[in-house]
C-alpha cells in the first residue's frame, strides 16, 4: 500500500489523484512492456512523450491555423498568438516576478489578468456592449479564458449593423484595448476615445479594403538590362564606379576613366578592408572624381553602381551617418568649376577592377593601361 500522507505535502493535488488511479507496479505483473494509446502505432519518443502530457495536438494544430489565418495585420495576429498561450504581460503576470502590484490601473482593486483587461474591465465592458449582440451577452461574458478564445475564433457574436463581423473583428478589438491599456498604463495622456467601437470599425473596414484591392501585394515588374558602357556625350569623358563588400571582409572599390570613343584614360582599384557597400560606393566616386580632376576634365559623366548613392547625392541628405563624411567631400568636388552629371549605370569593368582590389596589398593602384585582368570586359564593353 502506498502511504499518500507522506508524499502529499511533494506533489500537487493533480499530480496525486493521478497517481492514485495508477495501480503499483509489483512483481506479479510480469515483465515491463512498452503500450502504447494507439496499439498498431509505431513507437517514437515525441509520440511517447506527448501521449504522458496529454497534449491536444488537434486543438493545438486547430489553433495554430485560426490564429495565423485571420484577416488582421500582422501584429494583431501576433498579439492573438500571446493572447492563446496567455503570455501577455499584464500585471499579474509581471507581480509573480516581483515587480510591481497586481492590479488594473483602471479597476485599483481587482487583479489584472488578460481576461480582466480584455473583457472584464469596465472600459473593455463598455466597447464589447457596443459591439456585441445583446443576445449573447451571457455565453460571451461566463465563459473562462479559453472558452472565450475559442468561441471568438470560430463564432459570430456581432450585432446585426455589424455584418462584417468575425473572428477579425473580435481579434482587433483584443488589440485595441490592450492598446489603450498600455497608453492608461504607460503614456502620459490618459483620456481615452468617446467611441472607441467606431475606430475599430474604421481599421476592420480598411484592412479589408487594402486585401480586396490587393494593396498589399506589391508586383515587381522585372525588365531585362543590357548592362553595358553607355557612350558620353562629344567632349565629355565617363567614369564608371563600383564598390562591394563581402562578409565584413575584403570591402573594395574601383573605377574606369574613359573618353567619348571608349578609349582607356585611367583605372584604379582600391582595397578598404572592412566597411559596408554603400562605404564602398562613396570611395568608388570620391577616387574617381580626384583622378579626374587631376587630370584637369572639366565634363565627367559618371555612371555610379548603386541607387542609394545617386538619390544621395542628388538631394541634400547625408544618408546613412556611416558615409557622412564621404557624401560631403563628394558634394564639395561636385560644387567645383566643372559640369558633373551623375547617372545610375553598372558596369562590368569597373566590377572587375573593384575585384582586382582583393588580390593586391597596397591600398590602391591606378592603371594607366587596361590590366590584363580586365581586358576581356573592356573590350567587350565596346562591342
Amino acid at each position: 500500500m502506498v502511504n499518500w500522507r507522506e508524499i502529499e505535502c511533494w506533489l500537487p493535488a493533480s499530480y496525486l489523484n493521478k497517481l492514485k488511479a495508477i495501480v503499483p507496479a509489483h512483481a506479479s505483473h510480469g515483465p515491463d512492456q512498452c503500450v502504447l494509446p494507439e496499439a498498431d502505432r509505431e513507437f517514437s519518443v515525441a509520440y511517447a512523450y506527448n501521449a504522458l502530457c496529454e497534449f491536444k495536438t488537434e486543438a493545438s494544430d486547430n489553433h495554430w491555423k485560426q490564429v495565423w489565418k485571420l484577416q488582421v495585420q500582422e501584429r494583431v495576429r501576433c498579439f492573438i498568438w500571446l493572447l492563446v498561450h496567455d503570455r501577455l504581460a499584464t500585471r499579474k503576470r509581471i507581480n509573480n516576478m516581483h515587480m510591481g502590484d497586481p492590479y488594473c490601473y483602471h479597476c485599483g482593486d481587482v487583479i489584472e489578468t488578460a481576461l480582466h483587461v480584455l473583457r472584464d474591465c469596465p472600459l473593455a465592458v463598455r466597447v464589447w456592449y457596443n459591439m456585441v449582440d445583446t443576445k449573447y451577452w451571457e455565453i460571451f461574458f461566463n465563459v473562462n479564458m479559453q472558452q472565450w478564445v475559442d468561441i471568438n475564433l470560430r463564432m459570430c457574436f456581432g450585432k446585426e449593423d455589424v455584418k462584417q463581423w468575425s473572428a477579425a473583428y473580435w481579434a482587433t478589438t483584443c488589440h485595441y484595448l490592450w492598446f489603450l491599456r498600455n497608453k492608461m498604463t504607460h503614456g502620459s495622456d490618459n483620456v481615452l476615445p468617446t467611441r472607441p467601437w467606431d475606430e475599430i470599425h474604421m481599421r476592420c473596414q480598411l484592412y479589408a479594403q487594402l486585401v480586396s484591392k490587393d494593396v498589399m501585394k506589391q508586383q515587381v515588374n522585372k525588365c531585362l538590362a543590357d548592362i553595358r558602357w553607355k557612350v558620353p556625350k562629344e567632349g565629355w569623358i565617363s567614369i564608371n564606379t563600383d564598390g562591394a563588400a563581402k562578409g565584413g571582409t575584403c570591402a573594395r572599390c574601383g573605377g574606369v576613366l574613359r573618353g567619348e570613343h571608349g578609349e582607356w584614360i585611367s583605372g584604379f582599384s582600391k582595397n578598404l578592408e572592412v566597411c559596408s557597400a554603400y562605404v564602398a560606393e562613396l570611395w568608388g566616386v570620391f577616387e574617381g572624381l580626384k583622378i579626374a580632376r587631376a587630370r584637369g576634365f572639366r565634363k565627367i559623366e559618371l555612371q555610379v553602381d548603386s541607387q542609394v548613392v545617386v538619390n544621395t547625392l542628388a538631394t541634400d541628405r547625408s544618408g546613412s551617418s556611416d558615409g557622412w563624411t564621404l557624401v560631403h567631400n563628394i558634394k564639395r568636388l561636385l560644387e567645383l568649376d566643372w559640369e558633373v552629371s551623375i547617372l545610375h549605370e553598372a558596369n562590368s569593368v569597373a566590377d572587375a577592377l573593384a575585384n582586382l582590389a582583393c588580390l593586391s596589398d597596397g591600398d590602391m593602384v591606378v592603371y594607366e593601361s587596361c590590366p590584363p585582368q580586365v581586358r576581356n570586359c573592356f573590350h567587350a564593353d565596346l562591342f
